[in-house]
């Protein structure tokens, strides 16, 4: 247990937090998960505005075109959080391939991504199951190799070089999408919400078959850096702007036992929280991810109905989910709004999210191309500003 006089490393501040404590500040996270990032053109531009080099411009995720985060920036807004992300397999090289007005990348899994070339992400194209519907024609495909000793080369030293060097917390990033997604990235979205209704049996092996991917995945790579994590990043996308892609009794009977599950094994593996990154109005699922053992909820899209009264929110589930973003809207206010619109939504969010703890500060998503570098900045210096415990805004 830390009391704010005492906090004095970026680990302590966050271990407090994540504790439903108050500590010094809200934590601040620049960029430690793929889906608190910014683009690469963004960073470049950022690193321009601030008059730092332009070095670091690795893209760590292809599909949406993720910078991995400056370590110089992390500085500048005095970030709490390193990221881990996942190692890819010795089996399996990323590839881009040029036609006419297209560039496509195909991910291990089979997936078939495509941008144009112009463009500032990839979108889903071609699906390795999308004309597979039957059991034995899933027993036919290959699945990537979980334990594959290239997702941990170098890892466990890597951490410990982080955990011991340094004093961020540490957050190890998921190595593919959720459960539900994975049958909708090797099925298609159309078929997938099919398949759940019509074809459960074959929906359930889907599904059942992600499940054990990832356990034989988490147990690899835990047995190296559980020592020196703080936090383990899940995902599934569950929803869309104004309401759930999937009803609450479908999710409790297909992908709710999945991840009460993963969460548990996680649990017995290291002294983690669990954090699970779920877009759109998953006000209907929160209760559910309470259940299962979810410690942290992101990305809290405030721009829908459900979670756009923040206090309220908090107010509900403030006890048992610390919030990881929803710290500004990157719908409208940051990429269109002025520096004093930014100023004013960061104040609000802390206002309403901070109190007793259990809130990490990040814009809603990732920062993308077209935000002004003003309005970051802006951003980031409100967090650390107005964060300030005891809140008083």
């Amino acid at each position: 247990m830390f009391s704010r006089e005492k906090i004095v490393t970026h680990r302590e501040r966050v271990i407090c937090t994540l504790n439903h404590e108050e500590p010094d500040r809200v934590p601040i996270d620049y960029g430690s998960m793929l889906s608190t990032g910014i683009h690469v053109f963004a960073q470049r531009k950022l690193k321009c505005y601030l008059g730092l080099k332009d070095t670091h411009n690795e893209v760590v995720d292809i599909h949406q075109q993720l910078a991995a985060p400056d370590p110089s920036i992390r500085k500048v807004f005095d970030a709490d959080i390193y990221p881990v992300f996942a190692l890819p397999s010795t089996k399996w090289s990323s590839k881009i391939v040029e036609e006419d007005d297209y560039a496509y990348w195909t991910d291990e899994w089979g997936t078939v991504y495509r941008k144009p070339k112009e463009g500032w992400w990839y979108d889903l194209y071609q699906f390795p199951l999308q004309n597979i519907d039957t059991i034995s024609g899933l027993k036919r495909y290959k699945w990537p190799d979980p334990e594959d000793s290239g997702r941990i080369e170098g890892l466990a030293e890597k951490a410990r070089k982080i955990y011991q060097e340094t004093d961020y917390a540490i957050l190890v990033n998921s190595p593919y999408v959720g459960i539900f997604e994975t049958g909708w990235y090797l099925r298609g979205m159309d078929n997938w919400l099919c398949d759940l209704v019509l074809r459960k049996n074959f929906a359930q092996e889907i599904i059942e078959r992600s499940l054990q991917w990832r356990i034989k995945y988490w147990n690899k790579v835990l047995d190296q850096i559980a020592p020196y994590v703080h936090v383990v990043q899940i995902g599934d996308d569950l929803a869309g702007e104004n309401s759930p892609l999937i009803s609450p009794d479908l999710y409790r009977k297909f992908f709710k036992p999945a991840h009460r599950k993963l969460c548990d094994f996680i649990k017995r593996k290291a002294p983690v929280k669990v954090f699970i990154h779920s877009c759109g109005d998953i006000r209907p699922f929160l209760i559910d991810f309470v259940d299962v053992g979810i410690d942290i909820l992101n990305p809290v899209q405030v721009s829908c109905k459900g979670l756009a009264d923040t206090k309220k929110l908090k107010k509900e589930f403030g006890r048992y989910l610390t919030f990881w973003g929803g710290g500004c809207d990157t719908q409208r206010v940051l990429p269109f709004g002025n520096p004093e619109d930014v100023k004013k939504e960061v104040k609000r969010r802390i206002n309403d999210l901070a109190p007793e703890g259990g809130f990490v500060f990040c814009q809603v998503h990732n920062i993308q191309p077209e935000v002004p570098p003003e309005n970051i900045v802006t951003m980031f210096q409100s967090a650390k500003k107005y964060g300030r415990y005891p809140i008083n805004i």
